[in-house]
């Protein structure tokens, strides 16, 4: 079987900015900018990740194409990048501060992150256990437009959390 993920594409990392900064959300689509979402962190930290991962792309050089459509604005993303984008959302998707944890996405963008492989595998596994969780019948409880289901993206963010704790410790 062959995973989708490990394809060579573009990303979109998707913005939108509400009135009211509950309702708006940041998330990444793949391969194209009108799928559904991988994943999609919402709520009043949306702009505050949205923000740190704009200045870390800027702070790395990155060039990227800025699409802009009413109150929502796309950023088409090289593969790496994109994939580095998805795992620092599904990583942070459980956290209230997810800047907490803004070093693993530098460290990814900059090449020091340790068994980076390894940590991106953990958005085919989330995809995998949305799907599991399909199978079983359970809902998508979590943000109702994203691929990786809620249970899911907590599941792993929570594994992942304390992955990088680990790894920020040491």
């Amino acid at each position: 079987m062959k995973c989708f993920l490990a394809e060579r594409g573009v990303y979109y990392l998707i913005y939108r900015n509400k009135d009211n900064p509950k309702r708006a959300y940041v998330g990444v689509r793949y391969p194209s900018r009108r799928a559904t979402p991988l994943v999609v962190l919402g709520g009043e930290r949306a702009k505050d990740v949205y923000q740190f991962i704009t200045q870390t792309l800027e702070n790395c050089g990155l060039k990227c194409q800025e699409i802009e459509n009413g109150d929502e604005v796309m950023i088409k993303l090289p593969w790496a990048t994109g994939l580095a984008a998805s795992f620092f959302l599904l990583s942070v998707y459980s956290t209230k501060k997810p800047l907490k944890y803004a070093f693993a996405f530098e460290r990814m963008m900059t090449g020091e992150m340790p068994l980076t492989r390894h940590l991106v595998s953990l958005l085919n596994l989330a995809i995998d256990l949305s799907r599991y969780f399909e199978d079983r019948g359970e809902r998508n409880v979590g943000y109702p437009k994203q691929m990786i289901s809620g249970k899911a993206a907590r599941t792993v963010s929570n594994m992942t959390v304390h992955l990088l704790e680990s790894i920020a410790s040491t």
